[in-house]
């Protein structure tokens, strides 16, 4: 099951959930979960660089789930 976007700890379901300058949003990303923190909101859609400011990560990337099995590489030594 994947894991939930989470704004101030509430579990957002739908994507158009307002939000505001000083949220807490925590974003699941494959088997890391990343916090950031919202420090402006854009008046436009616009390039990767200028959404960047917008925002800060607030604590390292953590791990959701191991994976099962661990991933081993398909042509390792043995």
């Amino acid at each position: 099951m994947a894991e939930a976007i989470m704004l101030n700890g509430i579990v957002v379901s739908k994507a158009r959930h307002l939000i505001r300058v000083g949220d807490i949003i925590v974003v699941p990303q494959g088997v890391l979960s990343r916090t950031i923190r919202v420090r402006a909101l854009g008046a436009r859609r616009g390039p990767a660089i200028e959404a960047r400011s917008l925002y800060e990560e607030t604590l390292a990337p953590t791990g959701v789930v191991e994976l099962d099995p661990p991933w081993k590489p398909l042509l390792a030594d043995n």
